[in-house]
Formats: structure tokens, sequence, C-alpha cells
């Protein structure tokens, strides 16, 4: 039940993100980079925080429906990927670097 819980949450991040890119991307006009610089309202944050909801999106997606498929061997190998000690410390990571990144667009 926890599996199935995490995926559909998993599963709307997913959307979300892509929903909000394609939103400010078809709202700008111009090149490819203007485009994608407004997709994320010019800020290094929101594309820290896209990349870090996207990839744990992902990764709960995939324990998720290898959960329900009945493949524990996939789980597995994230767990074994993804030693559950080092969890504070990537939490720390993108704390740390999220922080940053508000800074230096309040300093702007």
């Amino acid at each position: 039940m926890t599996s199935v819980i995490m995926g559909i949450v998993a599963l709307f991040a997913l959307l979300w993100i892509v929903v909000d890119l394609a939103s400010g991307w078809r709202k700008a006009e111009g090149g490819i980079g203007t485009r994608a610089w407004s997709a994320v309202r010019g800020s290094v944050t929101v594309v820290w925080t896209h990349a870090v909801a996207l990839s744990s999106s992902l990764i709960a997606l995939v324990a998720s429906a290898a959960d329900l498929l009945g493949d524990p061997g996939v789980a597995d190998a994230i767990k074994s990927a993804i030693n559950p000690a080092w969890v504070p410390m990537i939490t720390l990571g993108i704390a740390v670097l999220g922080y940053a990144a508000r800074r230096r667009t309040l300093t702007s």
C-alpha cells in the first residue's frame, strides 16, 4: 500500500513539473534558449528544484512499478546504489545548494 501511495505522489510530482515547464515554454517567445530560460522563470533555484524533483520522482516511480509488478530486484538495486545512511547527507546537500542558489538570486 505504501508503494502505491509513493507511486501516486511521484506521478503527480512528475506531471506537475512537466505541466509547469510546458506552460512556461508556451508563454515565452524567441529562440530555444530564451524559451527554456523563461520556462524556469529565469531562476537557477527553479532549475535546481525541478531537477531534484524530476530525478526523485523518476526513481520513486521505477521502484513503485517494480514493487507492484513483483520484481524486488529493482528496488534492491536502487537501495544498494543509494545507501540509506547517505540520505541525510544528500538532503543536506540539496538544502545547501538550494540556499546558495537562492542567495545568488537575492543579491543580483
